[in-house]
């Protein structure tokens, strides 16, 4: 019995109770401050040695032409504020894909296709893998890995074992869907592939999020489907589902084994088939579940998609049966592409994006819930985007006209149409989630409040959870306790305003600000934090005052003059702003009398922070 136990039962007093386990989630934040143009296909990854430091993928329309190039978002303050990095060769070429890790050592990696020239100067889908050694700020030249490749996933052995350090890419090549691995034994400078794990006939493969256990065993998921072009028939009821496992470093590979099958829906339904996206993996770092490997994915086993879940004991071997991990929506919504993630004390996080909320089935939130146990049950899931994404926005029907050659056509050429939206309706084939070193979730999503694809981020923490004592932190940098007696100040001066892009609609004069707030002073600040408009003017003379604008969602106040705006749910389910942090958007509305003639608003902020 512990000191404190003893201590307890010798005063003849109950032992203080446990920490209610509890989500909660900070605010959302904008990692693609790059420009209003799409950003899909996310991925993520935390530095191991830096646990402020993470650096995330996406494919971006922010080429010259506007058409899509991979871009790396890196942050050095955990997730609080984001920079970007372009690549030469993205920028010439273009491309897609992108896979973002970390080694042990703190190297980050960055693999991505380039569609480029091969040695024929035909233009190919290159595969590039970049290094960095400063937390993706710069990068090496890259490692050319040949061309002719598709949908690259991408770990790195993270162990002490014999394999440790060694980086590894699997991917898609081949008219006959050859799926292989790359593996890299020198930190990734070179690399050595692809080896063949997998040959198709009549049958596809695709390449799925790879897991390494804690000896440095290899597990490499991949689903099969039919080579059928008929494109009048279904697409079967159920997609295999394989693994294989590696124990030699990725040189050799056992047979596939079969794991739970895919559901998916008729090939007739496309407005709910093009919601789906990749499955994803992960393994338990923990000493309580060490190497129980855990997969979700789509799930259309009841006429809609939810998110299911299936674990193996026995390193991909065989699997438990299939189970939703989420069924509070409404029957109607529908729930898809999934991140997930384990933390350094077991807590297995899930992201998904999520319609329950929405008025159509393209409409979508990010959602969030994590498990204590080891899958066996998961906490009340939460809702992590703080505004509904519309991803038939007009940012992401910006058409780029793209012109090709393929062989079949006997040197024909095409013209064909790209936009976000046409090709990458569901933010992509895959989202992002990792977990930092202080067990913090970081969901990485495309979020498309403003009807444009965004990179959005938070920091998600599961407050509660059981801690690994051996590697133990102390208090977060980003938590902190709410004091017992708060004063209400004027905060104006404290709160510097951060806009996200505006939306301007001409036909309706209606105009749309997201603003965010930077605590620049050096104390929290607590809700219930306002924000008021005083008054119209601009100039010394409050010209234009005539043309004051109509607010259109005020909370209080009316829709000029007085109309007030409560920030509360800006600062995330904790209601508090930590100093250099910034809030969530806070969306107004307004309707414009003369767009070219729009006076100032004067505003007011008034918060709570600690009594001196």
């Amino acid at each position: 019995m512990s000191t404190l136990l003893i201590a307890v039962a010798l005063a003849g007093q109950q032992p203080p109770p446990a920490e209610r386990p509890r989500i909660v989630v900070e605010p959302d934040v904008i990692a693609s401050r790059d420009g209003n143009a799409p950003h899909v296909e996310l991925h993520i990854a935390a530095n191991p040695r830096n646990r402020s430091n993470l650096i995330g993928g996406a494919i971006s329309h922010t080429r010259p032409d506007g058409t899509p190039a991979s871009k790396v978002y890196y942050t050095m303050d955990g997730g609080l504020s984001w920079s970007d990095v372009s690549f030469a060769e993205q920028l010439r070429w273009g491309g897609g894909d992108p896979q973002v890790a970390f080694a042990e050592t703190g190297t980050g990696f960055f693999a991505t296709l380039t569609t480029g020239p091969d040695d024929f100067n035909r233009n190919r889908a290159l595969l590039h893998v970049y290094r960095s050694e400063d937390g993706g700020a710069t990068w090496d030249k890259p490692a050319m890995l040949g061309w002719s490749y598709d949908h690259p996933m991408m770990t790195v052995d993270r162990t002490r074992g014999p394999f440790g350090g060694r980086v590894y890419i699997s991917v898609l090549y081949g008219r006959d869907y050859h799926l292989g691995l790359f593996r890299s034994s020198d930190d990734g400078r070179s690399f050595i592939g692809p080896a063949d794990f997998w040959v198709g006939t009549d049958i596809g493969g695709n390449v799925l999020p790879m897991v390494v256990l804690s000896d440095g065993a290899l597990v490499i998921p991949f689903h099969t489907f039919s080579l059928s072009r008929d494109d009048k028939s279904p697409i079967p009821e159920e997609t295999a589902f394989y693994t294989v496992l590696s124990t030699d470093g990725g040189v050799t590979f056992s047979a596939p084994r079969p794991g739970p099958p895919e559901r998916w829906p008729a090939r007739t339904n496309m407005g709910v088939l093009r919601l789906a996206g990749d499955g994803a993996f992960a393994a338990d770092p923990s000493p309580r579940f060490r190497d129980r490997i855990y997969k979700v994915w789509n799930d259309f086993s009841r006429d809609r998609w939810r998110i299911a879940l299936a674990i193996s004991n026995d390193r991909g071997a065989t699997w438990s049966p299939p189970r939703p991990i989420d069924d509070q929506g409404p029957a109607a919504s529908h729930q898809y592409l999934p991140g997930i993630a384990v933390n350094r004390d077991g807590v297995v996080g899930v992201t998904w994006y999520d319609t329950r909320h929405a008025t159509n089935v393209r409409g979508f939130d990010q959602y969030f819930t994590a498990s204590l146990d080891g899958g066996a049950t998961f906490l009340p899931s939460v809702r992590v985007s703080t505004e509904h994404s519309k991803p038939l926005g007009a940012g992401n029907f910006t058409f780029t006209p793209l012109t090709f050659r393929v062989p079949d056509d006997s040197g024909a050429s095409r013209l064909t149409f790209l936009s976000a939206v046409g090709r990458w309706g569901n933010g992509g084939d895959y989202t992002g989630l990792a977990a930092d070193a202080e067990g913090v979730f970081h969901p990485f999503w495309a979020d498309s409040r403003t009807g444009t694809f965004q990179a959005m981020t938070a920091r998600v923490r599961v407050e509660g959870a059981p801690k690994t004592p051996e590697v133990g932190l102390p208090m977060p940098p980003h938590r902190i306790a709410r004091p017992a007696e708060l004063v209400e100040e004027d905060l104006t001066e404290a709160l510097e305003i951060v806009p996200d892009p505006s939306r301007f609609d001409p036909a309706t004069n209606e105009l749309e600000l997201r603003l965010r707030f930077k605590n620049t002073s050096q104390r929290p600040i607590f809700a219930p934090v306002t924000l008021t408009v005083r008054k119209y003017g601009s100039g010394m003379t409050g010209d234009d005052v005539d043309y004051s604008p109509e607010i259109l969602n005020a909370a209080t106040g009316g829709t000029g003059a007085g109309a007030r705006f409560d920030l509360g749910a800006a600062l995330g389910t904790n209601g508090a702003l930590l100093p250099g942090a910034t809030s969530g958007a806070v969306l107004i509305r307004f309707r414009l009398k003369d767009p070219l003639r729009v006076p100032d608003a004067h505003y007011l902020i008034r918060g709570q922070v600690g009594k001196p």
